[in-house]
């Protein structure tokens, strides 16, 4: 399911009930099950604020891998493994990665959905960035395979 058909499902679902007159603020997703369909096989992509040089794509395989590059003084791509664990999204980076010194074990996040803005967002992955709160993100689907003729 496309990222803008659940989510435009996600708001017709809140249009059911009555607006209390106040625009919502962005809330945490707490079903695994939408987890998975708004982020398995996407990639999605943040910066931190004030940040202009520095960007990350995490990329979330159906079948549980996890790739991405971090850009910044040239691009450093990683690789692990991703699952959701406790209605958040959890990483794990293959050992010889740079990314696997931010860190050890599995860094999991919250996801937050902002119905009005139909947008998602989570923490940065580096933990010591963690201040910056959540991130808002850019989701696009993988490439279709290319066909060599």
């Amino acid at each position: 399911m496309k990222l803008h058909a659940l989510l435009t499902s996600l708001l017709l679902a809140l249009t059911a009930f009555p607006a209390s007159g106040q625009t919502s603020a962005p809330r945490q997703l707490t079903e695994a099950s939408t987890i998975r369909a708004l982020l398995s096989g996407k990639f999605v992509g943040y910066s931190l604020p004030g940040w202009a040089d520095t960007e990350i794509w995490e990329g979330f395989e159906a079948d549980g891998t996890w790739t991405g590059t971090l850009l910044g003084r040239g691009p450093v791509p990683f690789s692990g493994r991703w699952k959701i664990h406790r209605e958040q999204i959890c990483v794990l980076p293959d050992q010889e990665n740079h990314v696997a010194t931010w860190f050890s074990g599995w860094r999991c996040r919250v996801i937050w959905i902002d119905e009005n803005a139909e947008r998602l967002s989570m923490e940065y992955l580096d933990p010591r960035r963690a201040s910056f709160g959540a991130l808002m993100l850019e989701v696009r689907d993988f490439p279709s395979s290319v066909q060599v003729r």
